[in-house]
């Protein structure tokens, strides 16, 4: 069974599948708001960026507003992005609340059976991917590296890991750092899926 929330999920993959309308199908999601959104059906889509995020976790709260910024400076370039909350505890009224609350402006997508969080390995959140129109995940890991750990924040991030992805896939580079260790809260699986690349 699909999570609800995301619609048309081939769960077997990591993060690819073949043919451009496979791609806007696979990753075709319903938000909170009630609206399907299909970020690859759009041809000006590039890059799909997708974070994990829950409403109790102050890393993932501390960078909505680094969220934003990204979404401002990237989302006409071609980037699209959708915030995923994978925790069956939490129900859309939360998630209204919740992106309300933070000033999330991006699709909130409920993911109450892991089927998001499962088919990327994701682990924490915050915890982003960037995923390519062929269906390549390009990056993942954290956002930038202003938490070196919990309780260990620095001042101001000395690498912008996510944005870094964001733009050498927009600009049709490879993607110099594909993977970083993101620190954040635990996603509470039953049980923990093992990374495709560990």
């Amino acid at each position: 069974m699909l999570a609800a929330g995301m619609l048309g999920v081939d769960t077997a993959g990591a993060g690819e599948v073949e043919g451009g309308d496979a791609i806007a199908d696979a990753w075709r999601f319903e938000s909170v708001s009630g609206e399907v959104v299909a970020p690859f059906a759009s041809p000006e889509t590039e890059a799909l960026v997708v974070v994990f995020i829950a409403t109790d976790c102050p890393i993932a709260n501390y960078f909505q507003p680094t969220l934003r910024r990204l979404s401002a400076e990237f989302g006409r370039e071609g980037m699209a992005l959708v915030m995923v909350h994978a925790d069956p505890s939490v129900t859309a009224e939360d998630a209204r609340a919740h992106r309300a609350e933070f000033a999330i402006e991006a699709p909130v997508v409920l993911d109450p059976e892991f089927a998001v969080a499962r088919r990327l390995a994701a682990k924490v959140t915050p915890e982003a991917f960037v995923i390519d129109r062929e269906g390549a995940v390009r990056y993942r890991g954290r956002i930038d590296d202003t938490y070196a750990d919990f309780g260990k924040k620095r001042p101001r991030p000395r690498h912008r890991d996510l944005r870094d992805a964001v733009a050498a896939v927009l600009g049709g580079r490879e993607v110099s750092t594909t993977k970083t260790k993101p620190v954040g809260c635990y996603i509470p699986y039953p049980t923990v899926p093992t990374s495709p690349t560990e």
